[in-house]
């Protein structure tokens, strides 16, 4: 038996973000594995009792907590996982943040681990407005890791110009989408959809459901409607996620100095089911990311731009970050320069009079998605990496 943890803050649905849904798929696929057994790392956090109280889950998750969490959790994390590979020598580790694996590698040698540290995005960008000392952790960290997986060729090259030394055990792994709760739905339930919402049937609507903060790029979508609602004035736009308080302020004095208050709904965060049957319900889904970000808060994938396609229809978004290795330009979805108001309204306006175009863009979206992003295929391929570096049987009985 392969006995393997893995490290998290983030854990979907206990919180939702791209790390969340990472971490969830992954330690679910890699249990799946035969001779593999997952335990996952968690930061404490108040929904979790809840969730493992009304979940079936094919690992166990330990709950970790601490005075001053952000300053002090390396030592908090060093303290559970010692406890564990102590238990289960030869473990192999993997940690969402190199933040997360910091002070692991002294347990490499004494125990025969093997520690593997995820690369997503703006852990990396935001070293750039910290310290040498900082940016030199991360690379001490890196290279004490038997390999670092870069979930995009963009998050790669920022690792290689942080690090002033190579990294041979560095590769990219692409995130991926879960295809079976994400689904097309037959087209009567998604009239009964609409109807729940009240949304008439010749509405075009726009979604973007993620993070509802600056780096996402709502305020270029709802300055982009403005500019084509006179010509077109049965567009809605579904703004759907948690976030800054202050930032869903700007944006509903933004609606409503634009005089789009009848066409930008702000629904809130929303469970698995109602997600799916929201971006069932839309036209396209749209996240047209700001290319520059305070302290380096980049977009290091866009796992959301998996999961429109995943539902059948098609996606833009701006050509930043690592965007561009989400979306198949022209067709699964369509790329934008980043802040660029009238290109984005013209996209817009692309989809919205062109029904077999937006159709075939989400059809090629979904079969991208099931034969190139499946959680299975990714945490696949994953484990191959993981057993051709640690010289490890891919099963084990």
């Amino acid at each position: 038996m392969r006995d393997i943890c893995l490290i998290t803050e983030e854990l979907a649905p206990v919180k939702y973000g791209g790390i969340g849904e990472w971490s969830r798929a992954i330690a679910t696929e890699l249990s799946l594995i035969p001779g593999n057994r997952v335990t996952v790392f968690l930061k404490k956090h108040p929904q979790l009792r809840t969730y493992v109280k009304t979940t079936t889950l094919s690992y166990p998750i330990v709950s970790m907590t601490g005075w001053k969490w952000t300053k002090y959790r390396k030592y908090y994390i060093y303290f559970h996982i010692k406890k564990f590979v102590r238990q289960h020598p030869g473990a192999i580790i993997i940690a969402t943040k190199w933040s997360l694996a910091e002070k692991l590698s002294t347990l490499k040698s004494k125990y025969n681990c093997h520690l593997f540290t995820i690369a997503h995005g703006k852990e990396v960008t935001r070293l750039y407005h910290s310290s040498d000392k900082r940016r030199l952790k991360m690379e001490q960290t890196y290279q004490a890791s038997d390999g670092v997986i870069a979930v995009s060729e963009f998050t790669k090259n920022h690792i290689l110009a942080l690090c002033k030394n190579p990294l041979p055990n560095l590769t990219v792994l692409n995130n991926g989408a879960d295809i079976r709760q994400l689904k097309p739905l037959e087209p009567p339930a998604v009239a009964r959809l609409r109807l729940r919402y009240a949304i008439n049937d010749s509405t075009f609507v726009l979604i973007t459901l993620a993070r509802v903060i600056p780096r996402k790029g709502h305020d270029i979508v709802i300055e982009a409607i403005s500019r084509i609602i006179e010509k077109h004035p049965d567009i809605l736009y579904l703004i759907v996620g948690n976030g800054s308080e202050k930032w869903i302020g700007h944006l509903k004095t933004l609606t409503a100095d634009k005089n789009l208050s009848n066409h930008v709904r702000f629904l809130g965060p929303v469970n698995n089911d109602e997600r799916t049957g929201l971006l069932n319900l839309s036209d396209c889904f749209i996240m047209v990311c700001h290319a520059k970000q305070d302290v380096g808060d980049s977009e290091g994938f866009g796992i959301s731009f998996l999961e429109a396609n995943a539902c059948q229809i098609p996606v833009i978004g701006s050509d930043t970050g690592g965007v561009p290795e989400a979306i198949a330009h022209n067709q699964s979805g369509l790329l934008v320069p980043p802040d660029d108001i009238n290109a984005t309204a013209a996209v817009i306006e692309k989809l919205l009079c062109n029904p077999q175009y937006r159709k075939n863009l989400g059809l090629y979206g979904r079969l991208r998605v099931e034969n190139e992003f499946a959680w299975p295929i990714i945490a696949k391929r994953l484990w191959q990496i993981i057993v051709s570096t640690s010289a490890l049987p891919e099963t084990s009985e």
